[in-house]
Parts: C-alpha cells; sequence; structure tokens
C-alpha cells in the first residue's frame, strides 16, 4: 500500500513547533506522528507532502521522498492524525473523518496523481473536495494544538508499551526499587546508579540504549527514556513524559515532551511543556503549568488567544531556544524559534529570534544564533549543515509572516 503524509491549513496552530519540522515529525509516545501510523499500517511505500519552505530539511531528515509525485492508488493521510487502532483502508475513493475533521484520503490512481502538496495546504480545499466523496469513520485523535500531544503522551507511553517485543534486564538497584517490575523495560546497556525507584504502578517505564539514571532519582510511569539520555541526581520524572535522545534531565519534570538534543539539567520545575530541539534551560528555571484561579488556561497562537480547555498547560517552546538561570515562564507560556530570555520574568508571548533582557526585548542576529547552535552542537560532536544554516533564514520568513502580538497588533 502506498501511503502519502500531508500537511493542511492547520499546521500554523502548531508553530513554534513546526518551523523546524513538518507536522507528522511531531512526538507523542516513543513516535513521532507518521511513524506510529507507519508501525500500524506497515505500507509498501511512505511519501510526505509538506510545505514548499520545508522540502529541503525534511528531505535531509527523512529516507523516503518529499512532495514526490504520486504513481498509483494511495492512502492521504493528515499528518496531524494520531492513530491509535488499526485503520479499515477503503476500497474506492473516498475520505475518513476523525470527529468532524478529515483525517485520511483514499485515491485512486487517476485521482492520486492529480493532488500535490499546495492542494492539501490551500484554505478550504480538503473541506470542499470532500463534499463530493463518501465518508467514513475512524478512531484517532487530531493534534490541532501543541497542549493536545501532552494530552495523548501518558496514553500514548503506555499503548508502545504494549506493542513491543519484551527487552530487558535483570535489574539490582542497590538501596533503590523496582515496583510493579512487568511493566518496566530496560536496555541492556543503560546503566542504573544507587538508590533509583523505578515506580511503573501507574503506568510502564522504559528506558532506552545507554541511558545512564544517576543517583537517587525517581521515576514514575508512564514514562520514556530514549538513547543515550543522562537523568540528573535526585531527578524527579513524573508521569506522562516523554524525554528523547541524547538528552539531559534534572529537576522536577512532569507530563512533558522532550525533542532529542534538549537539556533541562538542573533543579526547577518543567510541567505540561513541549521542548523542541536543542533547546536550554538554565538552572532554576521554572515553568507554571496552572492558573491561581484553577481555570482553562488561555495560549496565545498567531496573534489570538485561544481558550485551550485545560486546567494544566505549561511552556511551548521552539528550537535553538535557551532561558538563563532562574527563569520563570507563566501558564502557557509560547516561546518562538531561537530565543535567548536572559531575564527572570518573561511574557506569554515571545516572538521567534528574540533576545530579552532586563533592558528589554530585540531581535537576534541571524548569524550570531548560528554560531551559538554551531558551539551547541559540536559540544554533541555534531555538524550543522548547509541545509540546516539555510533553513535559519527561511524560518525567520516564516516567523515575520505568521507571528503576532497576542493581542492581534
Amino acid at each position: 500500500m502506498n501511503i502519502i503524509f500531508f500537511e493542511d491549513e492547520h499546521f500554523s496552530n502548531l508553530l513554534p513547533l513546526t518551523y523546524w519540522r513538518h507536522v507528522g515529525a511531531l512526538k507523542c509516545g516513543i513516535w513521532s506522528l507518521t511513524q506510529r501510523a507507519i508501525n500500524v499500517i506497515g505500507p509498501s511505500s511512505v511519501g510526505v507532502y509538506v510545505r514548499p519552505e520545508l522540502v529541503a530539511i525534511t528531505q535531509q531528515n527523512l529516507d523516503y521522498p518529499v512532495n514526490s509525485t504520486v504513481t498509483g492508488a494511495t492512502l492521504f493521510i493528515n499528518s496531524r492524525l494520531l492513530v491509535t487502532t488499526e485503520i479499515d483502508i477503503p476500497t474506492e475513493n473516498g475520505v475518513m473523518m476523525c470527529g468532524d475533521q478529515i483525517a485520511a484520503m483514499w485515491c485512486d490512481q487517476t485521482m492520486s496523481r492529480a493532488l500535490t502538496a499546495d492542494n492539501f495546504l490551500s484554505k478550504g480545499w480538503l473541506q470542499e473536495i470532500a463534499k463530493s466523496l463518501p465518508k467514513t469513520t475512524m478512531h484517532g485523535h487530531m493534534i490541532n494544538y501543541p497542549w493536545d500531544l501532552i494530552k495523548y503522551n501518558g496514553e500514548m507511553i503506555t499503548a508502545d508499551f504494549k506493542s513491543m517485543s519484551p527487552v530487558g534486564k535483570d535489574v539490582h538497584i542497590e538501596a533503590g526499587a523496582l515496583l510493579n517490575r512487568e511493566h518496566i523495560t530496560i536496555n541492556p546497556t543503560a546503566v542504573i546508579k544507587p538508590s533509583v525507584v523505578l515506580d511503573a504502578s501507574g503506568g510502564p517505564i522504559i528506558i532506552g540504549d545507554h541511558v545512564e539514571i544517576k543517583p537517587n532519582v525517581t521515576i514514575e510511569g508512564p514514562v520514556f527514556i530514549g538513547d543515550y539520555t543522562v537523568i540528573q541526581p535526585n531527578a524527579q520524572i513524573r508521569p506522562g513524559t516523554s524525554i528523547g535522545k541524547h538528552c539531559r534531565a534534572g529537576g522536577e519534570i512532569s507530563a512533558t515532551i522532550m525533542h532529542s538534543y534538549a537539556n533541562k539539567g538542573h533543579d526547577g520545575f518543567l510541567g505540561h511543556s513541549y521542548l523542541a530541539k536543542w533547546v536550554n534551560l538554565g538552572a532554576g528555571t521554572v515553568v507554571s503549568n496552572l492558573k491561581n484561579t484553577y481555570g482553562n488556561v488561555s495560549v496565545p497562537i498567531n496573534g489570538k488567544r485561544i481558550d485551550s480547555g485545560e486546567t494544566f498547560i505549561g511552556l511551548t517552546m521552539g528550537d535553538y531556544c535557551k532561558s538563563a538561570i532562574n527563569s520563570s515562564f507563566s501558564t502557557g507560556a509560547v516561546i518562538g524559534f531561537g530565543c535567548n530570555v536572559l531575564r527572570n520574568s518573561v511574557p506569554q508571548f515571545l516572538p521567534s529570534m528574540s533576545w530579552l533582557t532586563n533592558e528589554g526585548c530585540t531581535k537576534t542576529d541571524i548569524e550570531k544564533l548560528i554560531i551559538v547552535a554551531e558551539r551547541m552542537m559540536s559540544r554533541r560532536t555534531i555538524v550543522l549543515t548547509d541545509v540546516e544554516r539555510a533553513h535559519f533564514e527561511t524560518v525567520v520568513k516564516m516567523a515575520n509572516h505568521y507571528e503576532h502580538r497576542s493581542d492581534g497588533r
């Protein structure tokens, strides 16, 4: 079976996370949205349709075609779909609805060859063409905003654990504890130091390749910890947390998704948050994830304040952002791409490329940002590619187009 993952017009509601990656590369549980669907469907061929400005950076990171011509009957899957069950594939042209949104579309060869990435991105196009096609219902969740990924993260970690082949080793933790051991999987290369508590009473714990968990750490499942990540001494990793590869995690982290190469290595609280790649939070950084009124959190999205309908929402932070020591982020804060926070109190919305100090907010010079990025990446023996270097400039153009103050000005 051929499948194509497509971005639709609502990708902008997932900014700033989708400046550096296509929608399907966002994480929930262990996997990205696209990889989760691939795992369930097992297609014979895979492709993606993305925004024109993301073609080069997406192609660099994928082994399958980007915005290429389709040659046969194809299942087009909305990249915002979080797949939760097996998918019943239609036998004729039609759309598959997840709630009131179009989650997928089955097209024969003739119809498939006529479709491009631009079609799906055009405002209202998908809804218009769907009017003439039969509709079926499918199970899953549509990801509309960043907090949806957090909402379902614990559920997806649990589902991922159930689908995994048994992996693990007998672990003895000196003066520590393993609770509900049958729901804990530990890669044989992982190192667990003394006095660690792994508590899977509330959900599974999955520990990846070459993970190091230092002394006196407490982890409460459901939790996923990716390869080569280090959990610092005395850390508290709370339920619903996914930490990607090559991260540093310390302090208290709850119901949070961290992409690979993100660092929160010191004391401080991070809850109900999503950190993109190459983020670094300084010592003592704290994030509020609950209003003093215990009411719904409103979040600034593309110049509008959106009532999330959620009581707990923390920080959404784009790639290559940093915070200084003792920075404080308000409930529902959104920090754009490439920001540098150098003061304690931070506005709820900070535009991309901001350099925030006690004297005010200025724009970061793009070349300076690239130099700092190269220094940071070299510490992990990774070299910034020419494609990535060019994409910094592309992100600036995108941010100038999409970002507005939350009061609409």
